[in-house]
């Protein structure tokens, strides 16, 4: 697993692609900042509500790092060549799945250090550091690890770029259809119940109002981390089973 893992981190930081999205996501809370304070003319109390507004976004650019990765692994036959020397799939798996994760922990980090140093220059947080703003950042990580667990079940599952479109699609997929049988549903249990269990409609309580935390916030994470195991065990099973040729 260690020479899995290190062959991982070796090529994703030699690839430009890891650099090229971190530098977007630094720019965009920058840049934002920026314009903010141009149109106000002053330091505007704006900073908490940013902390959570890219939880949609962000999970695009895990998914355009995370999951060409992958993808890549396959085109090459690296996974292929991998299996030759003697590497289990469930390690193999398991490496990409923790590279991933990484990317996804590195990019939401980097996100809120930026917005925090740039909101004691340029913007000014009103209700950070706050208990409740950190309850919600760790529900965004939770949210957002559900969401790369299944990026990589999709991508090693498909193992073509139809697996990272749809990876990179499957947030907005995943909302748009869980707010439309939470809409029409005529259960209110039922719709409570949605809304808790999927990950794309946890953040609804707090996306714009970051001190409002979700009143089964630790069920929510209880579900993403469930999904995770989840999708892993599944991602491995039909990974031992798929034909490499």
């Amino acid at each position: 697993m260690s020479n899995l893992l290190a062959e991982g981190f070796r090529r994703l930081f030699k690839g430009k692609r890891f650099y090229i999205v971190l530098a977007i996501i630094i720019a965009i809370p920058t840049f934002a900042s920026i314009f903010i304070r141009i149109v106000e003319g002053e330091a505007v109390n704006l900073g908490s509500v940013l902390c959570f507004s890219m939880i949609g976004t962000m999970t695009m650019f895990i998914s355009i790092t995370a999951g060409l990765f992958i993808i890549s692994d396959f085109k090459n036959n690296t996974i292929r060549n991998k299996i030759i020397i003697g590497h289990s799939r469930t390690k193999i798996y398991l490496a990409n799945l923790i590279i991933a994760l990484f990317v996804a922990f590195v990019y939401q980090l980097v996100f809120w250090l930026t917005l925090i140093g740039l909101c004691g220059t340029i913007m000014e947080f009103d209700d950070f550091p706050c208990a409740e703003i950190f309850q919600n950042m760790l529900l965004t990580l939770a949210i957002e690890f559900a969401f790369t667990s299944f990026f990589v079940f999709l991508c090693t599952s498909l193992r073509n770029t139809g697996g990272f479109v749809l990876s990179l699609m499957l947030d907005t997929i995943v909302n748009m259809v869980a707010s439309l049988v939470v809409m029409f549903v005529k259960s209110e249990k039922l719709a409570k119940a949605i809304e808790i269990a999927v990950p794309s409609l946890q953040r609804n309580d707090f996306a714009y109002n970051p001190t409002n935390v979700p009143s089964n916030i630790w069920w929510m994470i209880l579900i993403d981390i469930g999904i995770c195991i989840v999708a892993t065990i599944a991602g491995i099973e039909i990974f031992k089973r798929a034909d490499l040729k």
